[in-house]
C-alpha cells in the first residue's frame, strides 16, 4: 500500500499555472470610508499574467491597473481624485509586480505594487478557484496612499481616512 502511494505521488504532476487575465471579466474595486459616508468606486484592469508552480512557490508576472480610469460615479470627487490625490496624468497605471507565492487554494502573492511612481512591498492573500472554464483569483489589500506619500482628500468639513480598501477579482479564461 504504501509503495502504490508513493507511486502515485511520483506519477501526479506538479500543480503549475499561467493564468492571463481578462480585462473585460476582471473587476478591481475600492472603498474609503469618509465622515459622511462611504465612498466606492472602481479601476480597470489592463493586463494581468502569473506563472504560478504550487509545488516550488516560484511565481511571476505583473498586474497592470489603468489608474487614469478611476470611477466613484461622482464627477466633480473623480477630478479631485485624479488630478490631486492620484495625479494620474503623470502617473497613469498601477504596476503589481508578483515575485513569490505560497498555497494552493488560499495563495498569499508576494511582490511590489508602483503605485503614484513609487514602490512598496505588499502581501495580497488570494481565494483562487475554478469551475466552468475559468479560474478566478479574490483578494483584497489596504493602501495607506498618505503614507505612500499621495496628497490627502479631505476638504474642509469632509475628512477621509487615509487608507483605500483595494477589492480584486480576477477572471482568467484557461485553455
Amino acid at each position: 500500500m504504501i509503495r502504490l502511494f508513493i507511486l502515485l505521488i511520483a506519477l501526479s504532476p506538479a500543480w503549475a499555472a499561467r493564468l492571463e487575465f481578462d480585462p473585460a471579466a476582471s473587476q478591481i474595486s475600492f472603498s474609503v470610508p469618509t465622515t459622511l459616508h462611504m465612498v466606492h468606486g472602481t479601476f480597470r484592469l489592463r493586463r494581468g499574467v502569473i506563472d504560478y508552480d504550487a509545488t516550488t512557490g516560484s511565481a511571476s508576472g505583473e498586474i497592470v491597473v489603468d489608474v487614469a480610469s478611476g470611477d466613484t460615479d461622482n464627477g466633480s470627487r473623480d477630478k479631485r481624485m485624479h488630478s490631486v490625490v492620484l495625479e494620474s496624468p503623470r502617473y497613469p497605471q498601477a504596476i503589481f509586480r508578483i515575485d513569490r507565492a505560497e498555497g494552493q487554494t488560499t495563495v498569499i502573492v508576494h511582490g511590489t505594487l508602483t503605485l503614484h511612481g513609487a514602490p512598496h512591498q505588499i502581501t495580497v492573500p488570494m481565494e483562487v478557484s475554478s469551475a466552468n472554464g475559468k479560474t478566478t483569483a479574490n483578494g483584497t489589500f489596504s493602501v495607506p496612499y498618505t503614507a505612500w506619500g499621495m496628497k490627502d482628500a479631505s476638504q474642509f468639513l469632509l475628512k477621509v481616512t487615509p487608507t483605500v480598501q483595494v477589492t480584486l477579482r480576477l477572471v482568467a479564461l484557461q485553455p
